[in-house]
């Protein structure tokens, strides 16, 4: 069990798990199919298809669920979240996102 699992289980705090199971497989939807709002402002990337876990991940937060992404660095944790925050942010001009970083390194990111 990864120290993440560990705080959030302590806090009573539901969520899904994530593992990156590396870049060999492609999850078929474009960041268009998952991110309208976002994708209708001609954003670069939206045309991409996506790898399985930042799918998975965006379709998770999109559900309201909380996560936790096991991955290694460069492989698509920032994208889930921050993908996920601006499509929120233009859905909802209530939606806010805070990112703390805990001494531990690990980051936060709590959304209402």
């Amino acid at each position: 069990m990864c120290l993440t699992e560990e705080i959030l289980r302590n806090m009573g705090v539901a969520y899904y798990k994530i593992e990156d199971k590396g870049f060999s497989a492609v999850g078929g939807k474009k960041f268009a199919d998952l991110l309208p709002e976002l994708c209708s402002k001609n954003v670069s990337f939206c045309q991409f298809v996506m790898y399985p876990h930042p799918q998975e991940g965006i379709e998770k937060l999109m559900q309201g669920k909380n996560l936790i992404i096991n991955s290694e660095t460069g492989r698509g944790k920032t994208e889930i979240w921050v993908s996920y925050a601006l499509q929120m942010m233009l859905k909802d001009e209530n939606f806010r996102a805070k990112v703390t970083k805990a001494p531990s390194g690990i980051e936060f990111i709590e959304s209402k």
